[in-house]
């Protein structure tokens, strides 16, 4: 057919009151019949006079093929789980008035570029790959190969007719083609794409995070010594403490709350997570409220910590791409409800990392101490070859900072205030002439308009503290939505970063980007878990460790893609397996 010819060829999908014509055309001219099943979908193709070219029909894939499974590398539960994401083309016919070159091909392949969109609209799921069966004796299959369809191989020249198998002795051509790029991946991933899951799609993508092999979640959990007695135990505190991870990403606040989660935990998801199996009631049980309590309270709340945390710097350094530097914002939280013997709150400091939001370290401030004396136990275990550091002004500590570069080789970002007034007293001595040209943002929100000016200087002779090479000044106009000036304000920052490393633009993301942790983490566990109203007032209490359980589920939500944390929650709690496949503890 000639291009112009080719050009006015349309395809769209029949409807309604053209499916009489369309079964009556394949009655005629296919040797097949009009007979398509599973969740079909019927197309057309038609010239510019209106006239019918083409029928083509497609339905559900078949539910066994050799060469079909081994291209995709699937197990048989994952082929059966996902069989509906792939479509049969079971139908193709050229009528009499398109049986001209090239039309076949041509028609083929604007067809599967809007089958796709069609399957979603139609039965609300995603269809990533074609899949067609070509009788060598009676075609040759050319418009499939010219369609981008390939060859996988022959059948074993069997059928499938009432449910049984027979063998008709005719062995067909298997081709097929993928409708995007990452469709092989898809259908063999350990975890659903939210792409393919139909009805209640999901919020996260389970496959971004690595659980698989001998290193994951789990797995990491069994270091943490249980110094219970062994006498009376029943739940391994592996099992007690995957279950009380699973209960916060669903949204508990307590350690009521995670009993009350684990008793209502249907058998496969109990012994997904390590539930211990009654031999007499013949099912998996969950431990008791009171078993929860004591085996929160008497874990090792700093290596439950360092095992969290290695495990999330992990993850967070295998999304990231080559190069990329590691950013971590320290900051501390009072837990108000959580009091001491001698009646003080249990301050909790922390590491979050910029941009995933994810807390890969905790430490518990002593009562006699404060945040300066923990920044060397919160960091001390993690690696931090290349990072940088950020903090508020408590932190412009000069010992610290060294020990930041020399033992960890690390750089970092500390605010000047007046803790510090001979190091404030040198920047703002910073004449203009030494700022260059400032870069600028304007945010516009809450409701104001927010203008910062930063500008970067080399430091000052004279000012004496470690390893500093730039000084950093934030200058900060806040306004109302009527441009009347409501308040201003000057911030100097100390970097060790040298300017070659990092520009003024860069350098602003980086002090703007600290508090995060303000509003990722404090806010957020304040906020989702009521967590200043727990009253949890004995000093052998599970307050650290709810926390870190906090911690960690935040974090993995982030890190499976979602920001809105509480309706990420409210969609785990509504299915409890949820929370088992998050962990990787059961296939989703």
């Amino acid at each position: 057919m000639p291009d112009e010819l080719l050009r006015g060829v349309r395809v769209r999908p029949i409807v309604s009151d053209e499916r009489v014509w369309f079964d009556a055309g394949l009655d005629e001219h296919h040797w097949l019949g009009h007979r398509l099943v599973g969740r079909t979908m019927r197309y057309v193709a038609t010239d510019e006079d209106g006239r019918w070219l083409a029928l083509l029909g497609f339905g559900a894939a078949a539910l066994s093929c050799r060469p079909r499974d081994e291209h995709i590398g699937w197990s048989r539960e994952q082929q059966y789980r996902r069989l509906s994401y792939i479509a049969n083309n079971q139908r193709y016919c050229i009528l009499p008035a398109g049986r001209y070159p090239n039309l076949a091909s041509f028609v083929l392949t604007r067809t599967l570029q809007r089958l796709g969109d069609d399957y979603r609209r139609q039965w609300g799921q995603q269809v990533v790959a074609v899949e067609t069966f070509v009788d060598p004796v009676t075609h040759r299959g050319t418009c499939y190969v010219a369609g981008g369809f390939e060859l996988l191989g022959t059948t074993a020249g069997y059928g499938r007719s009432g449910g049984r198998w027979f063998h008709h002795g005719r062995p067909k051509l298997v081709l097929m083609r993928t409708l995007r790029r990452d469709a092989r991946r898809l259908l063999s991933a350990d975890f659903d794409h939210p792409d393919l899951v139909e009805g209640d799609r999901p919020m996260i993508d389970l496959e971004q995070l690595d659980f698989a092999g001998d290193d994951g979640l789990l797995v990491r959990l069994e270091q943490i010594s249980d110094h219970r007695k062994r006498r009376g135990v029943r739940h391994s505190l592996t099992a007690v403490l995957g279950m009380s991870v699973a209960a916060t990403l669903a949204g508990a606040r307590s350690v009521v709350a995670i009993g009350e989660f684990a008793s209502d935990c249907p058998q496969p998801v109990l012994e997904a997570l390590g539930a211990k199996y009654h031999p007499t009631k013949r099912q998996f049980i969950a431990p008791h409220t009171a078993t929860f309590r004591r085996a929160l309270a008497a874990v090792d709340a700093h290596a439950l910590d360092e095992v969290v945390g290695a495990w999330l710097l992990e993850q967070v350094r295998q999304g990231r791409v080559e190069q990329q530097r590691l950013v971590l914002a320290l900051d501390g939280k009072s837990m108000r409800g959580a009091l001491g013997d001698d009646g003080r709150a249990v301050h909790l400091f922390s590491a979050m990392v910029h941009g995933e939001g994810a807390v890969v370290g905790q430490q518990q401030v002593d009562v006699k101490s404060n945040e300066i004396s923990a920044l060397r136990p919160l960091l001390e275990d993690l690696d931090l070859d290349g990072a940088l550091i950020t903090a508020d002004a408590m932190h412009t500590h000069r010992a610290n900072a060294a020990w930041l570069v020399e033992h960890k080789r690390a750089d970092y970002l500390l605010q000047v205030k007046g803790n510090q007034p001979n190091l404030r007293k040198m920047c703002e001595q910073i004449d203009d002439s030494q700022l260059p040209e400032a870069f600028e943002e304007t945010e516009r929100g809450h409701p104001r308009i927010e203008t910062r000016e930063v500008r970067v200087a080399a430091v000052p002779d004279g000012l004496d503290f470690p390893y500093a090479a730039q000084v950093i000044v934030v200058y900060r106009e806040r306004s109302g939505l009527d441009g009347r000036i409501v308040s201003s304000e000057t911030s100097y920052y100390l970097t060790s970063i040298s300017a070659d490393d990092a520009d003024p633009q860069l350098l602003a993301g980086h002090v703007r980007g600290h508090w995060e942790i303000e509003n990722r983490i404090h806010w957020v566990r304040d906020w989702s878990f009521d967590e200043d109203r727990h009253q949890l007032r004995a000093a052998s209490s599970p307050a650290r460790t709810l926390a870190t359980l906090r911690n960690l589920s935040i974090s993995l939500i982030r890190l499976a893609g979602q920001n809105s944390i509480a309706a990420t929650m409210r969609w785990i709690a509504r299915r409890p397996e949820r929370s088992a496949q998050l962990l990787g503890a059961m296939p989703a």
